[in-house]
């Protein structure tokens, strides 16, 4: 008999942080709804989706507050004049002790921050931005209507939209505050890709 020889790999990824292990329970959960739908389960789908819904939420709400606050320390470290520079720290600490997520609310932060920080708005009347508050406006429904049980008939397609649309969406938002670098979790959308969708259309859901 001849030696035979075998060997075994094992890898692992260290998450970057919540935004990254939030995106691997959305594709894992995209992956579990194909399944139910296949069995015609469609009950346990609609559940499934309205997590979908919210988790994507996050997503795009988690790389808004980075881009918002990543931003805010970058204008204070280009700050040469020491003057200029007390007076600069004052008005961001000012701002962001005062201008929170929660109490605007995620909507229109993103509609009104990003010009007040960059004397530009985000185009929300196209694209990803767009379809993004149809996902939005999909999570406040779920969270604070619960009766919401709206009987999805494509419910993988629809979740793959979803997941789709929050990530471009993200990478929209990100790149308005530093159009110069690449999307901060590039490397990560690189090895574990999402699947390619068309954005959520409000005629799906």
């Amino acid at each position: 008999m001849k030696p035979v020889t075998a060997t075994f790999t094992m890898c692992y990824s260290i998450h970057k942080d919540g935004w990254t292990e939030t995106l691997e329970g959305l594709r894992f959960l995209v992956k579990q709804i194909e399944e139910l739908e296949k069995g015609n389960n469609n009950i346990n789908c609609i559940y499934l989706l309205r997590i979908v819904f919210i988790s994507s939420s996050y997503l795009v709400e988690q790389v808004f507050t980075q881009s918002i606050e990543n931003y805010c320390t970058q204008i204070l470290s280009n700050e040469s004049n020491e003057t200029s520079n007390k007076l600069t720290a004052r008005l961001m600490t000012d701002w962001k002790e005062n201008n929170s997520i929660r109490k605007v609310g995620i909507s229109r932060a993103i509609k009104e921050w990003p010009e007040i920080l960059t004397g530009k708005k985000l185009d929300l009347s196209c694209g990803s931005l767009q379809a993004m508050r149809i996902i939005t406006k999909k999570r406040n429904d779920i969270i604070h209507k619960l009766n919401d049980f709206t009987n999805y008939s494509q419910p993988y397609e629809i979740a793959k939209s979803v997941l789709y649309t929050s990530v471009e969406a993200c990478k929209e938002i990100e790149k308005h505050f530093f159009p110069e670098s690449e999307f901060s979790y590039q490397e990560w959308v690189d090895t574990y890709p999402i699947e390619q969708a068309e954005h959520i259309r409000q005629n799906t859901i």
